[in-house]
């Protein structure tokens, strides 16, 4: 599924037996590192399988019965993981983190690590640390700069099960040769899902900062700019951010200012336009030319037909089949 505005999902792969090999991978693939294996059988090996979209990448690394230890320099943007199978003990920060199937962590982005693994197959996803930075600024009185991760565990058992959900989502989307996540707004979906379950679900200085106020009033001006901003972009991955930006209020200031004069969020309002401009392509695309609703909902951010349908099935009273068709 290509069209021009779409951009391929980049995946590759990588196995070896040899410790320098592995090394030049995993420096060239994640940081500079040192690796080396232990109890090597005739079946020992390393392997990673790996797609990527420009916002987010997910990994699996697995490796045939054999120990690996790594050291490793900071990593400097964002990686978390679950282990699926085997054992990981990360040392990092003095921390310490054992890792059994099923068990999630972060990895510290500011502190050297080292790590020994046996038999494993670790899932991960990585994105940008400026993504979290930026997140953080948007809910919080807190410089993107001054965000810092205090833990390489969950705050708690029912956030390490929202980590995994989301890890398990971006990984699942990322493997189908059908992905909607070759539409940016669906790809930038998935880096925003990540940011949030990670900042959500790892201790951080941001839980510590109070919350700002969005206090003072907005000016109806302020409103303006960003509903045009909306209409003129709606095509392309817009965060909170961009949006507070265009108008010239925080995001904070300006998430009130549309709960006062639109009774909604800048986000929310940003969906409705793209409904909207998803409803305008469906009713003017041609079915018998290869238009169809899946390819149509994921080019406007709807990367989930059946929750695309649901949605437009409340606003428009008839299912988006039935608008393409007539």
């Amino acid at each position: 599924m290509t069209t021009e505005d779409s951009q391929p999902i980049r995946r590759s792969g990588f196995s070896s037996r040899d410790p320098e090999e592995t090394t030049e991978f995993f420096r060239q693939m994640y940081v500079d590192n040192h690796t080396s294996f232990r109890d090597v059988g005739e079946r020992g090996e390393c392997g990673v399988r790996s797609a990527a979209t420009p916002t987010v990448r997910a990994d699996r690394v697995r490796s045939t019965p054999f120990t690996v230890d790594i050291t490793g320099d900071p990593l400097g943007y964002v990686l978390f993981g679950q282990l699926q199978r085997g054992s990981w003990k990360v040392h990092a920060g003095g921390e310490q983190a054992r890792l059994g199937p099923g068990d999630t962590v972060l990895y510290p982005t500011d502190a050297p690590f080292r790590v020994t693994a046996t038999d494993f197959d670790f899932a991960v996803v990585s994105l940008p640390l400026r993504r979290l930075g930026a997140l953080a600024a948007e809910h919080a009185d807190l410089h993107s700069a001054e965000l810092r991760f205090e833990s390489m565990a969950p705050v708690s058992a029912a956030m390490r099960r929202h980590v995994t959900n989301t890890l398990t989502m971006i990984h699942t989307e990322l493997s189908h040769s059908d992905s909607a996540a070759t539409h940016p707004l669906v790809a930038e979906q998935l880096a925003h899902a990540a940011a949030t379950a990670v900042l959500a679900g790892f201790p951080n200085t941001s839980m510590n900062t109070a919350r700002a106020s969005g206090s003072g009033r907005v000016p109806p001006a302020a409103i303006r700019r960003a509903t045009d901003f909306i209409e003129a972009h709606a095509v392309e991955p817009l965060t909170l951010s961009d949006i507070a930006h265009a108008s010239g209020v925080k995001p904070r200031a300006l998430q009130a200012g549309f709960a006062r004069h639109h009774d909604t969020t800048p986000m929310a309002y940003l969906r409705r336009v793209r409904l909207a401009r998803a409803h305008r392509e469906l009713a003017a695309a041609d079915p018998t030319a290869g238009d169809t609703v899946a390819d149509i909902g994921a080019r406007w951010g709807f990367g989930h037909q059946s929750r695309f349908c649901a949605r437009y099935r409340r606003v428009y009273g008839c299912s988006p089949s039935h608008t393409l068709r007539t």
